[in-house]
């Protein structure tokens, strides 16, 4: 029968030893074996007494002052493996020199019924689930210069923030509440404080030397009256090229900030008498909130000639650091102008085949025009993006609308074909059809939808015709679903006008486009609506007041969105006029061609004049067309993009 010895021995010394080093010590005690006494009952002779046992397995778990053994001895009777037990005791305690410091201070032997497992008698220390073990948080196994760079690094990043609130600055974006919250936790205190001492330095000798008087920034939190203090003091101590005789920017930062915690008696660091640890904890985090705040409002302050950067290692790197910074800075830099670029691309095609899909079903006479014709080009360079929006365009339209649709519009024989087969399959989609087609029904309705219209847009053919015959397709649609071959007509949750396909494909441009976007770019679906209009500018400016009143945040049912949308639509003629002017006209070589309503709104921002108090629809679209023309008069149209999607 198994017997499970278990020993613990500790020492008075609260860690005499390392604790890895006393279980490799004990391990080896262990396997050198040791000598135990026997016992042989009077009727036994010498030569059939019982052994003292071997040991079939062991576990050692060390902590600080001390470990707990385990032994399984086997081949050993209750009292006999009790002996060995106390011999293994002995046998501890003084088999090195290191383990004569330790003593035994707890010893039992007990019955040991079956094997924990195949592999194991004992149960392992290292399951979790078993025995959890005590550790540090990974950020604290960070060395001494990789946490403060970590630090200043998270510092900048808030910095960026603070700068751009409510936008995601960078990937991974860096929250100021969660720096200022979390400056408490192990190992950031210390950290977070120097870091900041450093940065409001050199942030300080920047604000100096461009002889810049940027007033404490609004944004953030925290004790207003600190930070515009801490402001002062950083910009006093840059005048100087040092500090109680101190040149270097990390000690100049300490003593910034070690004599403004000083006067505003922010010992976040010091246990104040008669505080229980507790009351030391909870006064530590509100100073150290209170200190960052105001570190990062001021800093935010000195580098805001800095704001332009693109992430928080540029900041640094302009701010002055070492090369470490340096690389990863230029390596971050490249990695964010290459997701730009992307974006870029993704939200032209994008908005370029959002304009030509609301011209088919809006204005489809202006495809026919040159800069129709423009555009369908450039829809043709990138089909992909097209063929998502046609496909989510023709599903939102109808099986109904648009299988007439298909049969009525002229289009290349092989295009024609493969929206055929489109229709066939969309019909399986809407059991109230009641199309009379007949079906595989083994096959998925969806993908052979998206299999006939790539079909439809073969590169092999006369792509661009294929295009406009497919804008055709959708524009015609988009009028029948508003008759009766819409089986769906007068159903809440259907298409059931041209106007509201328009607007229910614009309301989730990104989306219906299936284009992925960075986290550089805050809005997909508000900046692809807004470079489509930039580009309808350049097309027709009625047609721009048009499309702009299909926009989900500029003519919104809710009225708390209409102050924005009022003053972003006085914005657009404000920029145009500044963009002729610019480019050398004058307010009397402007003539306008537009509409009565965008000559009122102009005049109204010309004269710098209230705006009229129109509806929310008629302004938007009065001033769309107001800017677009204002353009289009000087030759400038090309230059809508500056003016529609500014944010």
């Amino acid at each position: 029968m198994p017997h499970l010895g278990k020993i613990t021995i500790s020492s008075g010394d609260p860690a005499p030893v390392d604790v890895d080093r006393l279980m490799d010590t004990v391990a080896a005690a262990i396997q050198a074996g040791w000598d135990s006494p026997r016992v042989i009952p009077e009727d036994e002779p010498d030569d059939e007494h019982e052994e003292g046992g071997s040991i079939q397995d062991y576990r050692i778990l060390g902590y600080p002052g001390g470990a707990i053994i385990y032994v399984l001895l086997v081949g050993a009777e209750l009292e006999q493996a009790a002996l060995a037990v106390a011999a293994f005791g002995r046998h501890l305690t003084t088999w090195s020199p290191e383990l004569l410091a330790y003593s035994v201070a707890e010893m039992n032997v007990s019955r040991y019924d079956e094997p924990y497992d195949a592999d194991n008698w004992l149960p392992p220390f290292d399951d979790d689930e078993q025995q959890p073990r005590p550790h540090w948080p990974p950020e604290a196994l960070l060395d001494k210069d990789l946490l403060a760079m970590n630090a200043r690094y998270l510092l900048a990043g808030a910095v960026r923030s603070l700068w751009e609130p409510g936008r995601r600055v960078g990937s991974p974006a860096v929250d100021p509440y969660d720096i200022a919250a979390g400056a408490a936790e192990h190992p950031w205190r210390g950290a977070f404080v120097q870091a900041l001492g450093t940065l409001l330095i050199r942030a300080a000798q920047l604000d100096a030397r461009l002889g810049a008087s940027t007033k404490l920034t609004a944004q953030g939190a925290g004790d207003l009256a600190l930070a515009a203090d801490l402001l002062r003091r950083a910009r006093r101590t840059a005048r100087g090229n040092a500090t109680e005789g101190w040149t270097d920017d990390d000690m100049r930062g300490h003593l910034l900030i070690e004599k403004f915690m000083e006067k505003h008696e922010l010992d976040w660091n010091q246990v104040r008498e008669g505080e229980t640890s507790r009351q030391v904890d909870k006064r530590s985090a509100d100073q150290l909130r209170q200190l960052l705040w105001a570190g990062l409002r001021t800093l935010a302050t000195l580098a805001s000639p800095l704001a332009h950067v693109s992430n928080a290692w540029e900041l640094l790197n302009d701010l002055g650091d070492d090369d470490v910074v340096a690389l990863l800075a230029e390596l971050e830099t490249e990695r964010i102008g290459a997701v730009i670029d992307h974006d870029q691309e993704q939200l032209e095609s994008a908005a370029a085949a959002h304009a030509a899909v609301w011209l088919a079903i809006s204005r489809p006479g202006l495809l026919n025009t040159e800069q129709g014709r423009w555009l369908i080009n450039i829809v043709v360079s990138d089909i992909g993006t097209f063929h998502q929006l046609v496909y989510s365009a023709l599903v939102m339209a109808g099986a109904g609308p648009v299988r007439a649709a298909v049969d009525s519009v002229d289009m290349p024989a092989a295009t024609h074909a493969a929206m055929r087969e489109f229709v066939r399959a969309q019909a399986l989609t809407d059991p109230d059809d009641g199309s009379s087609y007949s079906f595989d029904e083994d096959g998925d309705a969806y993908d052979d939808m998206h299999h006939a219209l790539e079909a439809a847009l073969d590169g092999d053919g006369d792509l661009y015709e294929s295009v406009r015959g497919i804008l055709n397709v959708v524009g015609q649609a988009a009028e029948l679903t508003s008759t009766k071959v819409n089986a769906h007509l007068g159903k809440g949750g259907y298409i059931c006008t041209p106007r509201e396909l328009a607007r229910g494909l614009l309301e989730r441009a990104g989306e219906h486009a299936s284009i992925i976007i960075s986290e550089e770019e805050p809005d997909d679906d508000g900046s692809v609506r807004f470079k489509a209009l930039s580009i309808i500018a350049q097309i027709a400016p009625d047609g721009t007041g048009a499309m702009a009143t299909d926009f989900p945040d500029l003519v919104s049912d809710d009225p708390r969105n209409e102050p924005a949308a009022r003053s972003r639509a006085r914005q657009w003629i404000i920029d145009a006029l500044g963009v002729v002017r610019n480019y050398g006209g004058s307010d009397r070589q402007i003539q306008v061609n537009g509409s009565q309503d965008a000559k009122i709104v102009i005049n109204a921002v010309m004269a710098n004049q209230e705006m009229p108090e129109w509806p929310i629809q008629r302004m938007v679209a009065a001033s769309a067309e107001a800017a677009a023309s204002l353009l289009q008069s000087t030759a400038l149209s090309s230059l809508a993009a500056k003016i529609f999607t500014r944010t």
